[in-house]
């Protein structure tokens, strides 16, 4: 009678260990705090049917601001999607590009190199510094072997990581999203986010080549080393980012250098930004952020360069992606309500400022 026991107890304690395991990751998925625009966007990658990307750009804030890859859908067929995240940090891409593998084959993932150029590295945040720049860089993965060498490889060893392992531990006190179960929400917007208006200032364009500093120069050396090692293609850009640092084409400029003498192919922007026609009273959020306004300019003049480079299939009438069209009057009335609320923002700022 008591072995009877025992055994019941144990097989309790078996069946309520494997539930919350279970469990864990989705309670985890649903606790998590809307982290600004990462959130949404990571989660709408994770929602997309496997395998159905051409392309995949990977960055920070300024290339989810940048390209939209519904215009692009709409106007040439191909399906891209934008695996960003605020302050994308340099050490944090080898494992954006692993995630991105796990669930689709792109013909080509598109690396835009700004965050070399802010300095942005998670192994340079400091204790007193905003948790919310790694928090960026780690709650918009799934629990998973890849997210756990990215916190312990690149989170700095002085922060206590048990937190960020198991993120529930700091968003407990949130009600739960239950939208977030699997860490997948469909997102029409294919990973673009609008910001507001501000004024912009043109790059200062120069030949000069200044270096990276050591570990952002490691940064990029593992970068590159690790898409030799992938089957895809790798394409690295720079967009018009205007005038953010005085010596910021001059770091455009070796990273060029050197990520074409390693075999890969770069567009920088900023060598054709009359193409772009932009409105610096109208286009930005600030310096190195577009609003839907210019969103709209990058794509188009992009993309067309981007489509001397690789040939896509015009996919707009396949079936298989009757969703992708089915998105276009979502998009479409986002647009509109973007652009007329951007208009009515900067009427207002231009009265204040009277």
């Amino acid at each position: 009678m008591k072995a009877n026991s025992k055994a019941l107890i144990i097989t309790k304690v078996f069946i309520f260990t494997a539930l919350f395991i279970f469990s864990f990751p989705f309670i985890s998925y649903m606790n998590r705090r809307d982290l600004a625009h990462t959130t949404k966007i990571r989660a709408g990658f994770y929602a997309l049917k496997k395998n159905t990307l051409d392309a995949c750009f990977i960055g920070t804030s300024g290339t989810f601001s940048a390209f939209c890859p519904m215009e692009a859908w709409k106007s040439y067929g191909f399906t891209s999607y934008n695996f960003c995240s605020n302050q994308m940090c340099t050490d944090n891409y080898i494992y954006a590009i692993d995630e991105i593998l796990k669930t689709q084959n792109p013909k080509v993932i598109v690396i835009d190199v700004y965050p070399f150029i802010a300095h942005e590295r998670l192994g340079d945040i400091k204790n007193n510094d905003s948790e919310y720049t790694i928090r960026f860089n780690t709650d918009g993965y799934r629990y998973s072997l890849n997210r756990f060498k990215l916190i312990y490889n690149a989170v700095p060893r002085t922060w206590n990581k048990i937190p960020f392992y198991f993120d529930i531990l700091y968003y407990h006190d949130i009600k739960l999203n239950f939208s977030h179960f699997n860490f997948a929400s469909p997102d029409f917007r294919k990973g673009y986010s609008n910001l507001s208006w501000g004024f912009w200032e043109p790059a200062l364009m120069t030949d000069k080549i200044k270096p990276l500093e050591d570990d952002f120069d490691s940064d990029l050396n593992t970068l590159i080393e690790h898409c030799k090692k992938k089957n895809v293609n790798f394409l690295f850009i720079y967009y018009p980012y205007g005038n953010t640092r005085e010596d910021s084409i001059e770091y455009v400029n070796y990273i060029q250098n050197k990520v074409k003498e390693n075999g890969f192919p770069f567009i920088n922007c900023e060598n054709f930004i009359d193409e772009f026609n932009f409105n610096s009273t109208l286009d930005f959020w600030d310096v190195r952020h577009w609003n839907i306004f210019g969103a709209e300019k990058v794509t188009k003049v992009f993309t067309r360069h981007f489509l001397e480079l690789y040939n896509f299939e015009d996919k707009r009438t396949d079936d298989s992606f009757a969703s992708w069209n089915e998105d276009i009057k979502a998009w479409d009335e986002y647009v509109k309500a973007e652009k007329a609320t951007i208009l009515k923002q900067k009427e207002e700022k231009l009265q204040q400022s009277l």
